[in-house]
């Protein structure tokens, strides 16, 4: 997959005692990567944290609503043994551009430097749509969209390694290119019974909202479940893994 650079953000705080470099990359036409270098996960975590949980958060109390970083915080962490586990947890991040209504840092009320971080990707990434060289076949594709131009569909995707940015882009074509989302919706429905009920019991226990299931079963069946899932889905993920060879296509 060709990628493209589309910017190298540099961000530090307030008193410049904390520094962070990271690339917004281009997979697709709006499809966009934050790469961070995989020591920089904590704050790969940090910045995705308050967008991932109010996309898909298991937790009502967080799941599409503003709601303050230690209040999550405490929730997970008491959930966990009293340790905040979520940088450690999770590796890879996507969410979808309808999180970024027209006044969604306004409504942050404790916004803090992974936010002001997001805000610059967030203009970086407006920037690109309006103004950044197009193709005709990105053209194409972005008038098949018939989006509301105020708000331009596309989808952010944040990882460190291969694996995940791989995981994470099948998030990302699922949400994107409608052909791709049914193949792979078509697929799901006819796993057996008992295997489909095996991974969602998983799912489950790791923290994932049931909203999610179906395009977590294509991500995992397209790339790879981890060795600590238990899950060896063998010949059944193959034409999973065709459907995203092939997603540009779509």
């Amino acid at each position: 997959m060709k990628t493209t650079l589309v910017s190298k953000l540099a961000h530090a705080g307030t008193n410049n005692s904390w520094s962070l470099q990271c690339d917004l990359q281009k997979l697709h036409p709006r499809l966009y990567l934050l790469k961070f270098d995989k020591k920089d996960r904590y704050d790969m975590c940090m910045t995705f944290c308050r967008y991932q949980e109010k996309y898909e958060s298991p937790n009502s109390r967080f799941r599409n609503r503003d709601f303050e970083m230690i209040d999550f915080i405490e929730w997970y962490s008491k959930d966990r043994d009293g340790c905040f586990t979520y940088p450690n947890d999770w590796a890879g991040f996507n969410i979808p551009n309808t999180l970024f209504h027209n006044s969604w840092y306004i409504n942050i009320k404790d916004k803090n430097k992974y936010d002001r971080l997001m805000l610059e990707v967030y203009y970086t990434i407006w920037d690109d749509i309006k103004y950044g060289p197009g193709t005709i076949s990105s053209r194409e594709f972005l008038a098949s969209l018939k989006e509301d131009p105020t708000n331009p569909k596309y989808y952010l995707i944040g990882a460190t390694d291969n694996y995940s940015i791989s995981h994470e882009t099948a998030h990302g074509f699922y949400y994107l290119l409608p052909k791709y989302k049914r193949a792979m919706n078509t697929l799901t429905n006819k796993l057996p019974k008992k295997f489909i009920n095996k991974v969602y019991s998983w799912f489950k226990d790791i923290g994932y909202d049931s909203t999610v299931y179906k395009d977590e079963m294509q991500a995992y069946m397209s790339t790879g479940f981890p060795d600590s899932a238990g899950i060896e889905p063998g010949k059944l993920s193959k034409p999973f893994e065709e459907v995203l060879k092939n997603a540009k296509g779509l």
